[in-house]
């Protein structure tokens, strides 16, 4: 069994029980192991799955209709839940061979198989390109990325705030005639994107807001005032609010 660092990043058992017998920490590894790695999650799986089935397993975004992704082993306590099927329902809709996915994400809950781009993460069908400069020839249907551009420039080892505008122009250059670009990022942890978000410097087709609103993890649509302000990692763990963004040419 996999057990994940991070949103992505994967620690198998194996290597953890290696570096607990190097930092001779082993009985204390392995009870933090079970503490947070199975007792914590599973539990925590179950109250918002019991939760979700007596009060309803699905959010609404627009008019539409989503059901929540209620999957063990995966980051069912935070923004995943909605943000994972959200952006699925446009993923499946659409050709894998005209789809690109920035920020190696989906590919840890479904075996996909569209182009995935993401600068650190080494895996064998993702390619490690700037998303600024990445060009490899193709026009895209749809580019989707979830809770990833909020880094780009932000978190790098050189901050570039502005550099997400230039990654935003070129997957834009990147779509087809009626291509879509969906991306999702979480409000409060990148400063400055949420300041372009309030004085309308990002051009968007459609805009959604979806606030968390309960130990459960339950979402709802809300609007940018309602959000504008909210803190990451407060009150719950991870973002209390995303916004979905739709770029349509």
């Amino acid at each position: 069994m996999v057990y994940y660092k991070g949103y992505n990043e994967k620690v198998s058992f194996k290597t953890r029980f290696k570096n607990a017998i190097k930092q001779k920490r082993f009985v204390k590894s392995i009870i933090s192991f079970v503490k947070q790695d199975i007792f914590v999650p599973y539990i925590k799986y179950y109250l918002i799955k019991f939760n979700h089935t007596l009060f309803g397993n699905s959010f609404l975004v627009g008019n539409n209709e989503y059901n929540y992704l209620l999957k063990r082993h995966t980051y069912i306590d935070n923004e995943r839940i909605i943000e994972i099927p959200y952006a699925l329902s446009f993923v499946l809709k659409h050709n894998a061979e005209d789809t690109l996915e920035v920020g190696n994400v989906l590919g840890g809950y479904y075996d996909l198989k569209h182009d995935v781009l993401d600068k650190y993460e080494i895996a064998s069908n993702v390619i490690n390109k700037d998303v600024v400069k990445f060009n490899n020839g193709k026009k895209y249907d749809l580019i989707v990325s979830i809770s990833t551009l909020e880094h780009v420039g932000w978190d790098e080892p050189k901050r570039e705030k502005t550099k997400i505008l230039k990654a935003l122009d070129n997957l834009k250059s990147l779509l087809t005639k009626n291509g879509i670009l969906l991306f999702t990022v979480p409000l409060g942890y990148n400063k400055y994107l949420d300041a372009l978000l309030n004085e309308n410097k990002i051009k968007l087709s459609e805009a959604y807001f979806l606030k968390r609103i309960s130990t459960n993890n339950r979402w709802i649509e809300t609007t940018w005032n309602e959000v504008k302000n909210t803190k990451y990692g407060e009150p719950f763990e991870a973002a209390n609010a995303i916004m979905i963004g739709i770029i349509r040419r």
